[in-house]
């Protein structure tokens, strides 16, 4: 039985049954330590007794080889970072799910969306949104589909072949988000629409793997209003006396801490404005460091090769320092100056430059 709630993701569209156990199912406390009494985890960080997180299971494209011990970026014989290029969270998410497939596992998935969780996935930023739905199905794909179309969906049916022509949106699925727009000498803030649903890849990948399928059907009672619940289009509705009225959400689903993929549109669009107002040039920089099949589109996947890739393994080496409690309270200073030190190479003894458009994302 797997039991996901529906959330908002911190590097993914959204948490819900393929990232449970997707990434749920690697061991926390798997010991790659022969000394006794030592921990280095393979998979979860901190390397001491309890392990409280997976940060050493891949999570993006592009992995940089780290030093074990500091966690700061290795170079080769000629002075250049090592990269991997990896399958991504989309295939580290899909192996583990296709191993206990391979043993004949019977998997049932409920998701709890009787209150969604926006803004963080994690920790003071969570925040909650009472929609009263669960869904269940033996197709992981299928109940990931059907909840990420809903979670991402704002507009009506009736409205989208006007809005995606207007638009040129891809998807079915649209958000109705903040766009700005030049006014004189100021960014004012109008309104626009956008799909990240059409930019995540993940769900495809898992269908290409053979572990469910896409397409959906739903069936279902309304326990609130009454009447039954079904599906139109891969729309999820009520249908009362044969009538279908379209379920949406209300609230805008998104992540502060990755608006480039989450809100693409509206954060190139500001990009954009400040670009032209003022001579700079961050747009062109952050296709550049980001857009890696230069079609003017940044999926999930493409996440640069800057700071972030390989901030997971700084931080599983400060995390993993035998630290006094109260040095704890200091470590998102020293996450945060770590990273701005990495930046440019007058600023670290080490020389390294790793680049500013990871701190440009972050300033969006």
């Amino acid at each position: 039985m797997d039991l996901p709630k529906l959330k908002i993701h911190g590097v993914e569209l959204l948490t819900c049954a393929v990232k449970n156990l997707g990434i749920g199912l690697f061991p926390t406390e798997a010991n790659a330590s022969q000394e006794p009494g030592k921990f280095r985890w393979k998979y979860g960080i901190p390397d001491l007794r309890i392990a409280t997180g997976k940060a050493r299971v891949p999570h993006f494209r592009w992995a940089i080889k780290c030093n074990p011990d500091s966690g700061t970026p290795t170079r080769d014989g000629d002075g250049n970072y090592v990269w991997t290029r990896t399958g991504g969270l989309e295939a580290t998410m899909a192996d583990c799910i296709q191993a206990v497939r391979g043993q004949g596992v019977m998997m049932l998935h409920v998701v709890d969306a009787i209150e969604a969780t926006n803004i963080s996935h994690a920790g003071p930023g969570c925040t909650t949104v009472p929609e009263g739905l669960v869904f269940a199905s033996n197709d992981i794909v299928g109940v990931d589909a059907c909840c990420s179309r809903y979670l991402f969906s704002t507009v009506a049916m009736a409205d989208l072949q006007n809005i995606r022509r207007e638009h040129r949106l891809a998807s079915d699925v649209v958000q109705k988000v903040p766009m700005p727009r030049i006014e004189g000498p100021n960014v004012v803030a109008g309104t626009g629409y956008d799909s990240p649903f059409s930019r995540y890849g993940a769900l495809k990948h898992c269908e290409d793997r053979g572990l469910g399928q896409r397409e959906f059907h739903v069936v279902g009672k309304d326990l609130w209003q009454g009447g039954n619940l079904g599906s139109l289009g891969q729309h999820l509705g009520r249908v009362d006396n044969g009538v279908f009225d379209e379920l949406l959400t209300t609230t805008l689903y998104h992540t502060p801490g990755k608006v480039l993929w989450d809100l693409q549109a509206t954060s190139l669009a500001y990009i954009e404005a400040n670009d032209e107002l003022t001579g700079s040039d961050f747009k062109k920089k952050i296709l550049e460091a980001y857009d890696e099949n230069e079609d003017g589109v940044i999926d999930y996947m493409e996440r640069g090769r800057g700071v972030a890739p390989q901030w997971m393994a700084y931080e599983s080496a400060l995390t993993g320092k035998n630290a006094d409690p109260l040095d704890m309270l200091k470590l998102r200073f020293l996450m945060a100056t770590s990273q701005l030190r990495l930046l440019k190479k007058e600023w670290n003894h080490e020389g390294h430059n790793l680049g500013e458009h990871p701190i440009v994302v972050q300033a969006l």
